[in-house]
């Protein structure tokens, strides 16, 4: 697909964009009045001179062009049109962009091909809870369903540590019964 200039959106020349216009004022776009904006404008519509942004044909705008719309993809590593980040040669930018449906770098949601996640704090799709703007819920453990603690700092962790370290060393049983039957004896003395 060719890629056309865009027109400047304060006078409507081709050749620069409106942060760089010499322009002072915006000028219509339909007859180049600075008195007023193209919906406001009192001539009727000119679209002879008006370049399409979809096919890049002269004498129609974009709105009413008859081509089906053409879907530029953008690199969000060096900003240019026509390729994704993963197949860009550009030298790697320093920061990364964040996808909002996976998590992973150079790409976005929209492109994303990873299943879609569900956010653990609303609870829809599209989205992973770091990247959530409802409000935040109460903190809920997946382990033990309580509120106000992750997985990761549950008291049942404790407690599995403590059964794990009894069931795998059973020296340590042994080396307290020994002590037990003194503390026995001693009690009996």
């Amino acid at each position: 697909m060719a890629f056309f200039p865009r027109t400047c959106y304060k006078c409507g020349l081709t050749g620069h964009k409106a942060e760089d216009c010499p322009q002072t004022q915006r000028l219509c776009y339909n007859c180049r009045s600075p008195d007023h904006e193209a919906k406001d404008c009192p001539l009727p519509k000119q679209t002879n001179t008006k370049q399409c942004f979809n096919c890049g044909k002269i004498g129609h705008i974009r709105s009413e062009c008859p081509e089906p719309p053409h879907r530029q993809v953008k690199c969000y590593n060096c900003g240019k049109f026509g390729h994704v980040a993963k197949d860009c040669y550009a030298e790697k930018r320093s920061e990364k962009i964040v996808c909002y449906n996976c998590g992973g770098f150079n790409h976005l949601a929209k492109d994303c091909r990873a299943d879609p996640v569900k956010c653990y704090n609303c609870g829809e799709t599209g989205h992973l809870a770091k990247f959530c703007h409802s409000k935040s819920k109460a903190k809920v453990c997946f382990k033990c369903g309580e509120e106000g603690h992750l997985a990761r700092f549950c008291p049942m962790n404790d407690e599995e540590n403590d059964e794990e370290e009894t069931a795998e060393s059973p020296a340590s049983d042994a080396a307290e019964a020994p002590a037990e039957a003194q503390a026995q004896t001693a009690d009996a003395e």
